[in-house]
């Protein structure tokens, strides 16, 4: 793929950027393939610009062990005040993974790649785009690698996501992250247990609004896992198919959850639309709509 490191106000447009196919590593019985590579990755660089294009990671070569696909973009170590719109970011499929039969190396299935993670960066704006998590390889026997999330937010800040698409096992997953904005956009879970939106690590405020949010008919539509914090702002959703609407963990004292206009329609059979697991801090819960 695309390697910009320390680079800033560059522009990519229209362009069709794709990270290699992994290689592999030893012989026979301990064959270990190697993981794709990243579409573009963006690190210690900011203000570049990303128009119209295509980012694609490379796929997981097969073996004992499996190599994880590459994601389709990566914006790392600050990563700053980028901009990506009109554009289409997926991951690359998890390499297949075999039972060597000597128990080395058991269910060993590379993981499929993200759409987009971001990890220690702030202020970058993805609009208009779509954000794809693929599937993991297989196994012979043995059970599939994990499937990519369609964006990874990790320990990161004030990054938005407008009028996205964004699909994966779980389709977005915030963690130990700081004021991420998510407004007007399409949230789909593609595995039975994943969800739409989770909150996880002590993230510290969230803005999810006007947007659709597709549950796995196993999973939730929101997980607000333990330890989060500030201000968690929940405007004008929609949470459809799955088995919990929203689950609600113990958050950090004094966060402040804010739910208006929340709908939730056509849940899995016997659904529960919110389930507190634990807890006391400040909600408003006005215009909730409990549909079929």
């Amino acid at each position: 793929g695309l390697y910009v490191s320390n680079g800033s106000s560059n522009t990519i447009i229209q362009s069709q950027i794709t990270g290699g196919t992994g290689g592999t590593t030893g012989t026979g019985l301990y064959t270990v393939g190697g993981s794709g590579g990243v579409g573009l990755y963006l690190s210690a660089g900011g203000s570049n610009t990303v128009s119209q294009s295509i980012l694609s990671g490379g796929d997981g070569i097969g073996g004992y062990v499996g190599g994880a696909g590459g994601n389709g973009a990566s914006v790392l170590s600050n990563g700053n005040s980028n901009i990506v719109s009109y554009s289409t970011m997926t991951g690359g499929a998890g390499g297949n993974g075999a039972d060597s039969g000597i128990g080395l190396f058991l269910n060993a299935a590379g993981s499929g790649g993200h759409g987009l993670q971001f990890i220690n960066s702030s202020s970058n704006r993805i609009s208009q785009s779509r954000m794809i998590g693929t599937h993991g390889g297989t196994n012979t026997p043995g059970t599939p690698g994990f499937e990519g999330t369609g964006v990874q937010i990790r320990t990161s800040s004030l990054n938005l996501l407008k009028d996205a698409v964004i699909q994966g096992a779980t389709a977005a997953h915030i963690l130990g992250s700081t004021g991420t904005m998510i407004d007007s956009s399409v949230l789909s879970a593609t595995a039975p247990a994943g969800g739409g939106l989770w909150l996880t690590g002590g993230s510290a405020g969230v803005f999810l609004s006007s947007s659709m949010i597709y549950g796995g008919y196993q999973g939730a539509g929101i997980f607000l896992g333990m330890g989060n914090s500030g201000t968690l702002t929940l405007s004008s959703d929609s949470i459809v198919g799955a088995k919990y609407g929203l689950i609600i963990a113990t958050q950090t004292e004094g966060a402040i959850l804010s739910i208006t206009s929340m709908t939730f329609q056509s849940l899995s059979p016997g659904a529960t639309a919110i389930e507190f697991l634990g807890g006391a801090f400040t909600s408003t819960f006005p215009n909730l709509d409990f549909a079929d």
